[in-house]
């Protein structure tokens, strides 16, 4: 059977493809905590509750182009109404909801300047949800609130309407603080060139469940785990990411009950699976997972080599372990390693005293064209580190609504990334983002290799801890500062593990850091996607130490 995408331009015409061709086949599992089954759709299902959102929209008076952003958390509907919103002609966007450990005040706040920014006509969220935006005045009676749970879905289906391939489809929000999200647009035929591209390369087959604890508010989780399987007539299994961060071993659990072929994780994924589900005996058979792919920030070779020979004994193999960059600017990947090959690593290029490696990403999808560049633009070559320049048939329409963002990170058709790297033998290495730069005496350190390192140390919560510079005057350089929460168990005392940071630091990185700083649990600061956010960690630790900016 060829491909559901050879002939669909658009995504809604895709899933009703897929509805007419595959009406029987379950396009989506969402499952409950214990990996039992919420709900599950069917094609046919899906596209018949999508078309239910459609008039739903329809009827609150939102047009075609109209902004619809949809505030849930892990629902069963949430597929259904992001592409009901296309079917009406709308421009959805998942965002996500606030957690219990984030300030509703400040929260909302920055989303009210988010809608003053770009007008949503809809919001779909659930009644809970609707009263608490309510309250912080995010209804100023442009907005139309739909309830999620009063949606039903049509008796017959509908046709998909016309849609010209070059327009906007979705906006995807891009993590970070809230005041700071900015919404990347791609269009329908940017999202398909990738589709194409990426399942070329992955050599996606029916067979190929997807199984993914990801949000789908993140690129990641987006299009790996939902855009992609549904536009080539797979099969995703979803999970709630709080009920995964919770209890991690369900991820195995479920790989295992739906034979999970294919899984996205970040890097600190792997570490977390480590750190909580590898002790013991084995709870699932992994051998048949094509691939374990690391994304959404730099792969560290010492976290494959830890989390190969932790879950071993479950069937895990070191050639399942596999690299890919990317970023929503490009829909989603940019580079792929070659499945079943084992992991691949080169040395970084020399920079004084620096040593280490660093994993490959592979090589570049299929249209895609790549530059390695210096600070004035000029490309360099191979072996050398600079900023990585990308343009490609995948590429975004526009920040939306900010212009001036637009022009200053497109140039001659390349979109400017402040991701640094060098390539090898046609490959990609990725070294980390220009913003984590810390340059002191002249030396490059990247802050998520000096916090990868203090992880290391027994005593504070690993994975909470986070690097950044702060320029001093009367050196005329930056000096590192390192904020580490203490683990909730442990019996050092903040000298000792004072101490302890600036030692390993010095012996594994050969760098005399100005200020270790230790905080209580969940001090730090995350972002929408659950990474720790340097910035605002930074902005933290000024106000709380009286330090001037």
């Amino acid at each position: 059977m060829p491909s559901q995408d050879d002939t669909a331009q658009d995504l809604v015409g895709c899933l009703y493809q897929n509805a007419q061709n595959l009406a029987e086949r379950t396009c989506l599992h969402f499952l409950s905590d214990d990996v039992g089954t919420v709900k599950s759709f069917t094609y046919a299902e899906l596209w018949l509750k999508a078309c239910g959102f459609a008039l739903s929209f329809q009827t609150a008076g939102v047009k075609p182009g109209d902004m619809v952003l949809i505030f849930l958390n892990h629902h069963p509907d949430m597929a259904a109404c992001y592409l009901g919103a296309m079917q009406a002609g709308a421009i959805p966007s998942f965002m996500p909801c606030p957690s219990v450990k984030q300030h509703s005040d400040r929260y909302w706040s920055a989303h009210q300047t988010l809608f003053e920014r770009i007008a949503p006509r809809a919001i779909v969220t659930n009644a809970s949800q609707c009263q608490q935006m309510i309250k912080y005045g995010l209804d100023d009676g442009r907005v139309r609130f739909i309830d999620v749970d009063r949606v039903e879905a049509v008796p017959a289906a509908l046709s998909p309407r016309p849609v010209d391939p070059g327009q906007i489809a979705l906006l995807q929000h891009s993590s970070g603080t809230t005041s700071l999200k900015k919404g990347i647009a791609l269009s329908h035929e940017a999202i398909l060139n990738q589709v194409r591209a990426y399942a070329q390369t992955l050599n996606l087959s029916d067979g190929d469940t997807i199984v993914s604890w990801l949000p789908l508010y993140h690129d990641m989780g987006l299009i790996t785990s939902l855009i992609m399987p549904l536009v080539r007539g797979q099969t995703t299994v979803l999970m709630d990411p709080f009920a995964w961060t919770a209890r991690p071993g369900m991820l195995f659990e479920a790989i295992e009950k739906y034979d999970g072929r294919l899984v996205w994780l970040p890097n600190f994924a792997f570490d977390h699976l480590c750190r909580t589900t590898g002790r013991g005996e084995p709870a699932a058979d992994l051998s048949n997972v094509r691939a374990f792919i690391s994304c959404s920030e730099p792969c560290k070779p010492e976290t494959f080599a830890r989390f190969a020979e932790t879950f071993s004994g479950w069937g895990v193999r070191e050639n399942q372990l596999q690299v890919s960059y990317a970023l929503a600017e490009n829909v989603f990947a940019v580079t792929q390693t070659p499945l079943a090959r084992d992991p691949l690593t080169a040395a970084i290029p020399s920079q004084e005293k620096q040593t280490g490696s660093v994993a490959s990403t592979g090589r570049l999808l299929p249209g895609v064209d790549l530059n390695i560049i210096d600070q004035d633009g000029r490309v360099l070559g191979e072996g050398q580190i600079g900023e990585i320049a990308i343009k490609g048939e995948s590429l975004f329409k526009e920040y939306y609504k900010l212009p001036e963002l637009t022009s200053q990170r497109i140039e001659s058709g390349y979109f400017h990334t402040r991701d640094m790297g060098f390539l090898k033998n046609g490959e990609l290495f990725i070294l980390g983002r220009s913003d984590d730069l810390i340059i002191v005496n002249g030396r490059n350190h990247f802050a998520h290799d000096l916090e990868a390192v203090v992880n290391q140390i027994e005593g504070l919560k690993p994975g909470r801890c986070v690097a950044f510079g702060l320029f001093s005057e009367n050196l005329g350089s930056e000096e590192v500062i390192v904020v580490a929460e203490h683990a909730q168990d442990t019996n050092a005392n903040h000298s000792d593990l004072k101490q302890a940071i600036k030692e390993i630091v010095l012996d594994e990185a050969d760098l005399v850091i100005r200020t270790a700083y230790i905080v209580g649990p969940d001090w730090l600061v995350k972002t929408s996607s659950g990474k720790i956010s340097r910035e605002e960690n930074k902005t933290k630790y000024l106000l709380e130490t009286g330090k001037p900016r």
